[in-house]
């Protein structure tokens, strides 16, 4: 009976150190996103959008009623980078009418769980494009490690 009082403590414990740092990853991550909301230097060309990151590096994204698709993905360096891309992503789709019902975290952690999946040669063809679905990826697995990933700031 001890023990197992024991291993519960461990249990709570753990679950409360994570909690904890999934709340601050999560307000690193809204104060980031503060700072890039709406100030955006983007164009248009051929149905493609090609954004222009903070750090200078384009990134190119093709938009759709469901989803949006950022080539190359795996090139955004950092969470900045990658904050940058989902709050455009988020901004431009609901600036043409796309109903966005992912919420943000949910969605920049898909992105990133792409570019972690392609940094690990985990099918390298179809990790390196990130498609960010407007809603809620029906693969509960993916749904399950992206918001696990967005949550804890990673």
């Amino acid at each position: 009976m001890r023990k197992s009082k024991i291993v519960l403590t461990v249990i709570n414990i753990i679950i409360f150190i994570m909690s904890v740092m999934s709340l601050i990853g999560t307000a690193k991550n809204n104060k980031k996103i503060n700072e890039v909301a709406e100030n955006f230097v983007y164009g248009e060309e051929n149905g493609n959008v090609s954004l222009t990151l903070t750090s200078g590096k384009k990134i190119k994204i093709r938009f759709n009623e469901k989803s949006a698709t950022v080539y190359q993905g795996y090139t955004a360096n950092g969470k900045r980078e990658s904050i940058e891309i989902v709050s455009f992503v988020r901004w431009y789709a609901e600036q043409k009418g796309y109903e966005v019902s992912q919420a943000y975290t949910e969605m920049y952690g898909e992105y990133r769980l792409h570019n972690a999946l392609y940094r690990l040669g985990y099918k390298r063809k179809q990790t390196g494009d990130s498609d960010l679905d407007y809603e809620k990826d029906k693969r509960w697995y993916v749904r399950a490690v992206s918001e696990i990933i967005g949550r804890s700031g990673f």
